[in-house]
């Protein structure tokens, strides 16, 4: 299955004890993605780091670490966003993480704190520019069916995001069908003529 998974040039890594919250976690994460640019200098690299949690040495929910973990995160997209070797580099992350444990309100039913839902300290959402929650479709007895929905939108983003997204993931080639996309409404799409004046006319 994974040969039907993933193209060429997905370079998949197991790596124990890589703390991303330490010097030398951050500085083997580098030569890493030094090695990935080598093989493929033209093309833009996406690194994703799953589980989150494992990449910590020190306590996740401290402010004090995680803003050490964030500006060194910062320091390498800066370093790997710039013109070299006549090649316009091009890097981003992407983390998977896990929640917290959800609350829950007077009437005993689950809350959601949007983009603060991750485990940890608040700065980790705050520094995210994009945050994207994968819960799973308990209507789907298969178990292979979720819903996407963002919580927090990037700052960058071409055109609007989805609201939700809808997913289902094929056993046997792992790969992901989205069967369905809400995308939010436009503001333009909550007026209501009052008259039969067109627009042009109101204005």
């Amino acid at each position: 299955a994974e040969l039907l998974s993933y193209p060429s040039n997905v370079y998949i890594q197991i790596v124990q004890y890589l703390h991303l919250d330490e010097q030398a976690g951050i500085n083997s994460l580098r030569r890493k993605v030094d090695e990935v640019i080598a093989e493929s200098p033209a093309l833009p690299v996406v690194v994703i780091i799953d589980p989150l949690y494992k990449m910590f040495h020190h306590d996740l929910t401290v402010a004090k670490e995680v803003n050490y973990f964030c500006e060194n995160m910062d320091i390498l997209l800066h370093d790997y966003n710039q013109m070299k070797d006549g090649f316009q580099r091009q890097l981003a992350l992407v983390f998977v993480h896990h929640s917290r444990k959800a609350g829950v309100d007077k009437e005993g039913n689950r809350t959601s704190q949007d983009s603060e839902d991750s485990f940890g300290a608040k700065q980790l959402a705050w520094w995210s520019d994009t945050i994207m929650k994968s819960t799973l479709d308990k209507t789907d007895e298969t178990e292979s069916s979720i819903t996407l929905a963002f919580t927090k939108h990037g700052r960058d983003a071409e055109k609007p995001l989805p609201k939700l997204i809808k997913v289902t993931w094929n056993r046997d080639t792992l790969h992901p069908l989205i069967k369905a996309r809400i995308m939010p409404k436009a503001p333009e799409d909550e007026l209501e003529l009052r008259s039969d004046l067109e627009i042009g006319q109101l204005e």
